[in-house]
């Protein structure tokens, strides 16, 4: 879905380059956001 975006959009792939951390983070928060949520969802049915 990024290389696809790098590839077709050039802006796209500038901010990749400049900011990279910020992409990584807002995937590590939603990763986290996805194990706190099935987590919870366990709890409730337990």
């Amino acid at each position: 879905m990024f290389l696809y975006g790098c590839n077709s959009k050039t802006n796209h792939c500038k901010y990749l380059k400049f900011s990279p951390n910020i992409y990584l983070s807002v995937i590590y928060i939603q990763l986290n956001f996805k194990n706190i949520l099935t987590s919870f969802g366990l709890f409730i049915d337990n």
